[in-house]
């Protein structure tokens, strides 16, 4: 769900999804800083003063690899500043702040983000539909993979799912 509402990617070709088109973090989102791993904690700091400028929450923050680690880097008089960042490790919360580290943050070949802040818990609700159809495949070739199933002695599970976000 991560690529498809902050980037309206899919997941399985890693391509942009004409079925997502613009609903996603992306496109719909106008208030970004830019990324200066030099200025790092300004960054953070210029993002959460532009959510409550607008009278914006701010519940959590969602981080990538490449953000995190140059967080981790951090010293103030040779004393690292966030060391429960050190060897990519993942705290959960980053000064009374719920953190997450993950790759999707900035996957994708026109992705440019390193970081998203904002109402995690009030501004972005998702969801699936609880009823999943689940289809067993037991010969031929479903995916024109040209390997039959039977022939390889493998038996296929598909089930479409349908969620959403907002």
């Amino acid at each position: 769900i991560d690529l498809m509402a902050f980037h309206g990617i899919n997941p399985r070709t890693k391509q942009a999804s004409d079925v997502i088109s613009t609903n996603h973090f992306d496109s719909l989102v106008t208030q970004t800083v830019t990324f200066d791993k030099a200025q790092i904690e300004e960054n953070i700091e210029t993002a959460v003063a532009m959510i409550q400028g607008a009278n914006g929450e701010v519940s959590a923050i969602a981080m990538s690899p490449i953000f995190s680690q140059e967080l981790a880097k951090l010293k103030v008089n040779g004393v690292k500043q966030y060391p429960e960042l050190a060897w990519g490790a993942n705290p959960g919360i980053i000064n009374g702040l719920p953190a997450d580290i993950n790759t999707t943050i900035s996957e994708g070949d026109q992705v440019k983000d390193r970081s998203i802040i904002g109402d995690f818990a009030n501004m972005f609700k998702w969801g699936y539909a609880k009823e999943i159809p689940l289809q067993v495949i037991e010969y031929g070739d479903p995916d024109n993979s040209e390997k039959d199933l039977k022939g390889y002695n493998q038996v296929y599970l598909r089930a479409d799912a349908s969620i959403g976000w907002g």
